[in-house]
């Protein structure tokens, strides 16, 4: 070998040797022993949990659905039979809340809302207070709709009144009908959800 070639091998060898002696050397654990795992626990976001004291951690309810969009038809059997339909925008609960009705083009037919004390419409340019629901959709469609029945049928559960009857056969398809035989005229709603 010849004299370089030894130097820069002496030069590498001290640099190795310097280098480690700056290293710590490795832990050594018992040969019994497991390495630690690297997967860490999978768990559900904290977002959908809820904590109890003193109990397991469960998730959260869902929150009430208080939206609803689609298209209504109402049917009226008087003589001659009525026809009314239109998409709509339904927020809030039977206590209060608000519905819009809108043509298939998307212009605004009826605007309603409601609480405890009173029910707004907005309806051809003019506004109408009324003392409940049940008055203004009689006003505005001819037949007093059972609002808070409605927005049971509207969550999938089934809700008794006077005189109505609720197919909720459908309702995980998006549809829904009721209809009304006492008092006449017979009336059918139908509920096409988006």
């Amino acid at each position: 070998m010849n004299r370089s070639r030894r130097c820069v091998l002496a030069l590498g060898l001290g640099a190795l040797t310097a280098l480690a002696g700056c290293a710590s050397p490795m832990p050594l654990r018992p040969a019994n022993q497991e390495p630690p795992s690297k997967e860490l626990p999978t768990q559900e976001p904290l977002s959908t949990m809820q904590a109890k004291p003193g109990a397991e951690v469960v998730p959260k309810p869902e929150p009430e659905r208080s939206h609803w969009s689609g298209r209504l038809a109402l049917t009226i059997e008087t003589d001659p039979v009525q026809h009314f339909s239109a998409n709509f925008e339904l927020w809030g609960n039977a206590d209060s809340g608000s519905l819009s009705l809108s043509s298939p083009l998307g212009q605004r037919l009826a605007h309603a809302q409601w609480d405890a004390q009173q029910a707004l419409l907005l309806h051809n340019g003019r506004s109408s207070v009324y003392a409940h629901m049940d008055e203004l959709s009689a006003a505005l469609t001819g037949v007093a709709l059972p609002l808070p029945a409605l927005f049971a049928w509207l969550r999938g559960q089934q809700a008794q009144i006077e005189g109505w009857q609720a197919d909720l056969s459908r309702h995980a398809q998006g549809r829904l009908q009721a209809r009304r035989w006492l008092p006449t005229p017979a009336v059918e709603l139908r509920l096409i959800l988006h």
